[in-house]
């Protein structure tokens, strides 16, 4: 794969290899339009963790794939950055439904066993 040079956005200061921090002002530069793949699972894995919260493991594996896709300076930091909040987002909606959940459950099955005088029902 041929090197693809820039100049960097933030700055404007020469030509840098693409997909690596610019030595003038930090900011990661790259093509337009490019996005690694790590970025672009993180991203598809955080949005597919907000429906299927009830799984955890999209919602780890996109805060895990953001994290190594910023670690690696691959371009498409908004798509990793979007991934990541995706993830805790699902990680939160876990630990608040799944609670609510089982509270549901075991007190309607109690209610149901007991009735509403707190006896078994014969």
């Amino acid at each position: 794969m041929p090197e693809v040079t820039v100049t960097c956005p933030y700055c404007g200061t020469g030509t840098h290899t693409a997909g690596w921090q610019c030595p003038a002002c930090q900011q990661v530069v790259g093509p337009r339009g490019e996005i690694g793949k790590t970025a672009l699972a993180a991203f598809v894995l955080g949005v597919l963790s907000v429906p299927w919260h009830m799984l955890l493991v999209p919602a780890i594996l996109a805060i895990v794939l953001a994290n190594q896709s910023f670690a690696q300076g691959e371009p498409g930091h908004g798509f990793a950055a979007a991934g990541r909040v995706l993830g805790w987002i699902g990680i939160a909606l876990f630990a608040v439904v799944v609670p609510l959940t089982l509270m549901i459950f075991f007190f309607g099955f109690a209610a149901t066993l007991f009735g509403a005088g707190g006896t078994p029902l014969d």
